[in-house]
């Protein structure tokens, strides 16, 4: 009940669209598009209760769908997202990021904790990595 409440694409399906166009999306992997929710306080305790769980996604998309800024303590709160999603071996990827959010986040941080080619500025372009990411693997 409770990822249904922060994340219900999580069990019943994600509908991601792009233009009003749904895409596809494979079953390991988990988004969760911060332009949907009131705070980035809800991808921190979505993310806390996913740590529970014994199989979860392998991998993560945090869409920043209408986000063009973030406070520092939600920067913080970022930072903490994608190195506990690390810890568990699951993959991150940042999807339609803005470039001063990349700027406010520091590119040097989001380098070395994400990966520069795990950054996108559409879904389309982080649900192809992600799609090859599981056949890699």
């Amino acid at each position: 009940r409770i990822i249904l409440y922060y994340n219900p694409g999580c069990i019943m399906g994600h509908h991601i669209y792009d233009k009003e166009k749904e895409l596809k999306n494979a079953k390991e992997v988990d988004v969760f598009n911060l332009g949907e929710v009131s705070s980035v306080e809800y991808l921190y305790n979505y993310t806390e209760v996913i740590r529970s769980i014994l199989m979860p996604h392998r991998i993560f998309i945090i869409r920043f769908c209408g986000i063009f800024l973030l406070k520092e303590f939600e920067l913080d709160i970022l930072k903490k997202v994608i190195q506990r999603l690390q810890s568990r071996k699951i993959i991150v990827i940042l999807s339609e990021i803005e470039e001063n959010i990349l700027n406010q986040f520091g590119w040097d941080i989001i380098e070395s904790k994400v990966g520069i080619d795990h950054i996108f500025f559409n879904i389309n372009d982080a649900l192809a990595l992600a799609n090859k990411e599981l056949m890699e693997a």
